[in-house]
């Protein structure tokens, strides 16, 4: 019994000591782990129930191990994110589930900094640096805070006009794997430099739809940056574009006032060369258009009625002009040159035949015209004929009809009708005289023979 009861207390002070010793191996990797240290080697050789025990601290260890290196990456990635938003040149915030600011990017800090004066008439205890821990949302006009405070799974982009300043904010809300609402990062981007340049692009517009093209940016209305670049760019281009098209206008008026200017010599380049170019050949196309005009117009004071211009060295309508005054030149000299023909033949004793052409307008009384001068003609010299015919047939009595003449063929019928009264009127005064003269012959014959036979009746009665 006294060895049993050796033996057993043998046994009980080596497994005594032996659960002390485990239990202070548990309770330093229990230590261990609550205090973070996760590289100490944990005994996992027992197959008793401390061995269990032991086998599940590992597990404990390694399974903390993985969540504290995700955490150290996770806090890696913040600080990275964090970084790179605090040297973002867009403004950015980031609110908690209660809508509590809880971070702000220096981008953000600059822009919400700029707007404090207006903010304070609203707001007269505003301090950007008291922003922290309050909701943006009280902040922005009031018809845009409930959208702005909606929590949405989808991002939302909201446009905003406040203290002086045009604003887009885009939301984007952030769920945890259980669909619970985090929070939300929020984007600030100042849009009032682009809105100024918009609005003044569209001033610009709507000047030069209305035809004012002298209008420019106005580079004072813009601040610094790429608008107020964008907006000198404006400015150069339409310079570069309306320089031109006012030089073309300006010789486009001259022209149409007949004013033709000297052609370009400027240097221009693409579209606006062409633009140049065609010009110059405008105005080598009017200049050669006029210069024919006065060569026409000098060989007509010249007398020249056959010169003509050459059609071929004009392109296009003005190509049709010259044919156009060719023709009409045409058209006025042929009947003109009929109507030479006709009086130089005239003039000369041959009357012609009556013109049976056909002619248009004036052309056509000219025409009828000399038809009328014909007929006088041929009837004046027809009662000369008449005359003359009964002058040789002694049929001096015989006069012309005056009526069928007109002016001075009247007259010169007239006179020769005169002419042979002054002629007759003594021939026909002496054919009366010899005949009375023969009748008193006559009688006086008779008489002295009827004296004579009475002589002799009366003797031979004796």
């Amino acid at each position: 019994m006294g060895l049993g009861l050796t033996t057993a207390l043998v046994a009980g002070g080596l497994f005594s000591h032996k659960l002390k010793k485990s239990v202070s191996v548990m309770a330093d990797a229990i230590q261990g782990l609550a205090g973070g240290e996760l590289n100490f080697k944990i005994d996992t050789r027992g197959n008793d129930e401390f061995g269990s025990l032991m086998k599940t601290l590992k597990s404990m260890q390694i399974k903390i191990g993985f969540d504290v290196n995700d955490s150290r990456k996770m806090a890696e990635e913040a600080g990275r994110l964090q970084a790179a938003l605090d040297q973002s040149t867009t403004a950015f915030t980031y609110s908690d589930s209660r809508q509590q600011l809880q971070y702000m990017n220096d981008a953000a800090r600059k822009l919400w900094e700029e707007m404090t004066n207006e903010i304070a008439k609203t707001h007269p205890e505003f301090k950007v640096d008291g922003m922290i821990g309050h909701n943006l949302a009280n902040y922005l006009p009031e018809d845009i805070r409930p959208t702005f405070s909606e929590v949405s799974k989808i991002p939302k982009v909201i446009e905003l006009s406040m203290y002086g300043k045009k604003i887009q904010v885009a939301v984007i809300s952030a769920f945890n794997a259980q669909g619970e609402y985090l929070g939300r990062m929020t984007q600030w981007e100042d849009k009032t430099a682009e809105h100024i340049g918009q609005q003044e692009v569209f001033r610009l517009v709507n000047s030069a739809a209305a035809g004012n093209l002298k209008e420019r940016v106005d580079i004072n209305k813009l601040p610094v940056g790429f608008v107020k670049q964008i907006g000198e760019g404006i400015n150069q281009i339409l310079d570069a574009l309306i320089t031109p098209l006012n030089v073309a206008a300006k010789y486009v008026a001259d022209i149409s006032q007949g004013h033709i200017p000297a052609k370009i010599t400027d240097h221009y380049n693409g579209d606006f060369n062409t633009i140049k170019d065609n010009l110059n050949q405008c105005i080598d196309a009017v200049n050669a258009l006029i210069a024919d005009a006065n060569m026409l117009s000098q060989a007509a004071v010249d007398g020249t009625l056959t010169t003509r211009a050459d059609a071929s060295k004009h392109n296009g309508d003005f190509r049709k002009i010259v044919e156009g005054v060719n023709n009409t030149l045409d058209s006025v000299i042929g009947p003109l040159n009929v109507a030479a023909t006709y009086v130089d033949r005239i003039s000369k004793g041959d009357i012609p035949e009556r013109i049976s052409d056909h002619y248009n307008g004036d052309f056509n009384a000219l025409k009828n015209n000399l038809n009328t001068c014909i007929d006088a003609v041929n009837s004046l010299v027809n009662d000369a004929n008449l005359l003359a015919q009964a002058a040789k047939d002694g049929r001096i009595t015989v006069r012309a009809d005056v009526d069928k003449h007109n002016g001075d063929f009247r007259k010169i019928i007239e006179g020769v009708n005169n002419t042979l009264d002054m002629i007759v009127e003594p021939i026909i005064a002496v054919t009366e005289a010899v005949e009375t003269i023969t009748t008193a012959a006559n009688e006086i014959s008779s008489g002295n023979s009827d004296l004579s036979a009475r002589t002799e009746q009366q003797a031979s009665s004796l």
